[in-house]
């Protein structure tokens, strides 16, 4: 039999330990994510849906539960991008 190689698991097994979320960093998340949950129910009830809504509501549910702690982060940015544009268009569509 040939000699086995050395295996990949133990640097990964370290790498995955490296990216691997606090506790405290969990919580932040998803305090985060029911923020921009109620913002986007928010924004649904003054303005009906725009894309935008639609857009944010999507990557906080549908790509939500395949996503990694890391790539949820990545989505709850993209979310609180598409919501802090749609609040500019409100106010420049409706100057007080």
């Amino acid at each position: 039999m040939p000699a086995k190689k050395p295996g990949k698991s133990v640097p990964r097994a370290a790498a995955a330990a490296r990216h691997r979320a606090s506790p405290q960093r969990i919580e932040f998340i998803l305090n985060r994510r029911g923020e921009l949950v109620a913002e986007l129910a928010q924004l649904r009830e003054r303005e009906g849906s725009s894309r935008l809504i639609e857009n944010a509501q999507h990557l906080l549910t549908r790509w939500w539960a395949a996503a990694g702690w890391s790539a949820r982060e990545d989505l709850l940015k993209t979310a609180g991008w598409l919501l802090q544009v749609e609040k500019r268009r409100e106010s420049i569509a409706s100057p007080l």
